[in-house]
């Protein structure tokens, strides 16, 4: 077995949370993508042909440690994966714009402070983002996973790691090129697996990528996603905020979101749908922070 790499060390200038950051990215514990061994979030990244699986952990308030699990990292690459690592964390977005604008919100800015550290996690990339979000379409939070992890099983790369196997997202090319009935045995329904299949397509050939959609407005971005087979209001905006780290983005029509945000300003108004509206048009640019907030509160209240 080789050793793992010495870890690399990001320094960051508001407070972190690893722990609460990672339970967001992950939904649910079962995540086969984002597994938690020790206290260490071990992610398998990819680039071309390259496979390594990186282990994050968290060595203090303002620290994060990342190292390569089981292969040693070229010096080339070690740019690749920082990256990745401060996008999957949302570590270079900065909170403080956010936090004096919830300091005039009391029944959000109580919440925040509840779940202080929190970054708002991202996808590792607008491939990942149809994959785990196109499953997600009106079906329960675990029918979902499931169905995410027996794509990665079936179609993503593998890493062993002390007699464990990791996988992580599931290949563009094998999934374009997969039957549907192939997909639809990891319990895709035949629309979902021909979704999945186009947006391939659409990745491999182009016709949609992170540069394209980076040179848009958010407006026009959720148009471009919503051409996508299978891809609606609500997919789109999830796999720009999730994705594509469009903060701006609120995925209307969620009905689990909808439902939290009544129960946080259920004891503070007597009305509180209007209270809720009011309160994503203030957060403007910053409303998809709320969705993470919504999704965090599960376990802030657990620990």
């Amino acid at each position: 077995m080789l050793n793992d790499t010495a870890r690399q060390v990001i320094y960051l200038r508001a407070p972190f949370d690893l722990a609460i950051t990672a339970a967001v990215a992950r939904r649910l514990p079962s995540n086969v993508l984002y597994p938690i061994h020790d206290g260490e979030l071990r992610v398998v990244m990819s680039h071309g042909d390259e496979n390594w699986l990186i282990g994050v952990r968290q060595t203090g308030p303002r620290a994060v440690a990342y190292r390569t699990l089981g292969s040693a990292l070229s010096d080339r690459r070690q740019a690749t994966i920082e990256a990745n690592v401060r996008r999957l964390l949302g570590l270079d977005v900065d909170l403080e714009p956010l936090r004096a604008l919830l300091a005039h919100e009391p029944v959000l800015g109580l919440l925040a402070q509840r779940m202080s550290g929190m970054f708002p996690p991202r996808f590792l990339s607008l491939w990942e983002s149809f994959v785990q979000v196109i499953p997600f379409q009106q079906v329960s939070l675990a029918a979902a996973m499931t169905m995410v992890n027996r794509l990665a099983l079936a179609y993503g790369p593998r890493v062993r790691f002390e007699d464990k196997e990791y996988v992580g997202a599931p290949d563009v090319n094998r999934v374009r090129a997969a039957p549907i009935t192939t997909l639809r045995e990891c319990g895709l329904s035949a629309t979902k697996a021909m979704a999945l299949r186009e947006c391939a397509d659409w990745i491999i050939t182009g016709k949609v990528s992170e540069d394209r959609l980076a040179g848009m407005t958010d407006a026009e971005a959720e148009r471009l996603l919503c051409t996508l087979p299978g891809i609606g209001p609500w997919s789109a905006q999830l796999v720009l905020l999730r994705g594509m780290g469009r903060l701006g983005r609120f995925p209307v029509g969620d009905s689990g979101a909808a439902r939290g945000l009544r129960e946080v300003f259920a004891e503070a108004t007597p009305d509180p749908n209007a209270a809720a509206a009011a309160a994503l048009e203030r957060l403007g640019a910053w409303r998809g922070y709320l969705y993470f907030m919504l999704l965090a509160r599960k376990y802030v209240t657990a620990t």
